[in-house]
C-alpha cells in the first residue's frame, strides 16, 4: 500500500478544528486548524520547558 502523506501523530492536550486535515505531527498544548492543519494558538497552562515545538 502506498501512502500520500506521513502517518499523523497527535500528542496530548491538542484541539483540532472541524474540517482540519492532519498530515503530520501535532505537538502538545496547541490548537490546530486548516488544510493542512497548522498550529494557530497555544493552550493556557502550557509549559514551554516541555513543549517540543520546532524553533524554525
Amino acid at each position: 500500500m502506498r501512502r500520500s502523506c506521513p502517518a499523523p501523530h497527535i500528542e496530548h492536550d491538542v484541539v483540532v478544528a472541524a474540517g482540519a486535515v492532519v498530515t503530520g505531527r501535532l505537538l502538545a498544548h496547541g490548537v490546530y486548524a486548516g488544510v493542512p492543519a497548522k498550529r494557530i494558538r497555544d493552550l493556557a497552562g502550557a509549559d514551554p520547558a516541555t513543549d517540543r515545538r520546532p524553533t524554525a
